[in-house]
């Protein structure tokens, strides 16, 4: 009867060191993937701040990229109202036989293309900074939809790690 009893010890002793081992086994699952969690984090933390960064530098380049359409909006206006009042001096230089408001129209006409051209350059500055906006826009959305699943599977696992230590 004692041979019988201190087999019954041994094979309980036997299946408790199995149960110690298998949980001793979870819990450096649960140290790892905590670990990666603080990493991941970390890391989505990381990411979060460049992508701040980046957007802070598009809305400072919008910004002066507005400031300069303006000016040359206003520098337009400007040499418009310049041709204007010329043309009001070549009537009286027709009139008294002057030329020379001619070549000062001519060089005025030349300043409206030349501003002209540089308005559409910087509106052509701007529909591109306002497209990589969009983009960045759009980066972002996908890389917080992206953080969001893995924070769903992270948690998905806890709680499958958690549910597995409780057994």
């Amino acid at each position: 009867s004692s041979g019988i009893n201190a087999e019954y010890g041994e094979k309980q002793t036997e299946k408790l060191e199995e149960k110690d081992s298998a949980i001793k086994d979870l819990e450096e699952k649960l140290r790892t993937e905590t670990s990666n969690l603080t990493l991941a984090n970390h890391s989505f933390g990381l990411k979060e701040n460049e992508l701040k960064t980046s957007n802070k530098q598009f809305s400072d380049e919008i910004q002066k990229l507005k400031v300069d359409f303006e000016k040359t909006s206003t520098e337009r206006d400007i040499v418009k109202n310049q041709l204007v009042e010329m043309e009001g001096k070549l009537k009286q230089a027709e009139e008294i036989g002057t030329a020379s408001a001619n070549e000062q129209i001519n060089v005025l006409n030349q300043k409206i293309g030349e501003v002209d051209a540089q308005l559409k350059f910087k509106t052509q500055q701007c529909e591109e900074t306002s497209r990589k906006l969009r983009n960045a826009e759009e980066d972002v959305r996908q890389l917080e939809l992206k953080f969001e699943k893995e924070a769903q599977i992270r948690k998905m696992k806890e709680e499958s790690l958690t549910s597995d230590t409780d057994h």
